[in-house]
């Protein structure tokens, strides 16, 4: 029974961690698809404003009670929000773009909020911002940190499908071979963690 119930919340663990991972690599493909739509700078601040309006009224009893302990730690939480959040999704978006940032910041449109754009911006902001880190979560108690993060190692893979089906961007055999070393070394390096275990 124990065992049954270990095996049970393994694999839902592989599970939730695949989820935030096909999530995230949605993430690359509205970076790519919206470079021309919407700026990086404002992309990455209107995920956020989604993220927090939706995520708030389930966090604000939390947040009111922990609210001393956050006090404190303050300067640590702002620290690497920015540096592991803000900034490393605003680049990703920078990136989505086929120009320097200097032209950037001259060669941008006004942004339409048209439907693509919203439902863009509303993606962001629910699954790759809160639905994502939930299931992310869920995998690291399920299966701990070390074998979640392995699974992070598909994300190239899912967004190789996403841009070949939504962004119609080529595959070469290059992909594929890519493709065969990440799973072999996610593979392997599960079979060297068994076989540790057993001995």
């Amino acid at each position: 029974m124990i065992n049954r119930l270990q095996n049970r919340q393994i694999i839902s663990g592989y599970i939730f961690a695949i989820c935030a991972t096909i999530i995230w690599s949605g993430n690359f493909i509205i970076a790519r698809g919206l470079s021309e739509s919407i700026p990086p700078i404002s992309l990455a601040f209107w995920r956020w404003v989604v993220a927090v309006i939706v995520f708030l009224p389930f966090a604000l009893k939390a947040l009111i009670a922990d609210w001393d302990i956050l006090k404190k730690n303050i300067p640590y939480l702002a620290i690497t929000s920015l540096l592991g959040i803000t900034i490393f999704n605003t680049l990703i978006y920078l990136a989505g773009h086929t120009t320097t940032a200097i032209n950037l910041s001259l060669t941008v449109p006004p942004v339409e909020y048209d439907a693509k754009t919203v439902l863009s911006i509303l993606y962001v902001g629910v699954f790759a911002s809160l639905s994502a880190f939930v299931l992310w979560n869920k995998a690291i108690v399920a299966v701990g940190p070390s074998k979640a993060g392995m699974i992070y190692y598909t994300l190239p893979i899912f967004t190789g499908f996403w841009a070949y089906l939504f962004l119609k961007e080529d595959i070469s055999i290059i992909h594929f071979y890519s493709v065969l070393l990440i799973i072999s070394g996610i593979l392997t390096a599960n079979y060297k963690s068994k076989k540790v275990l057993e001995k």
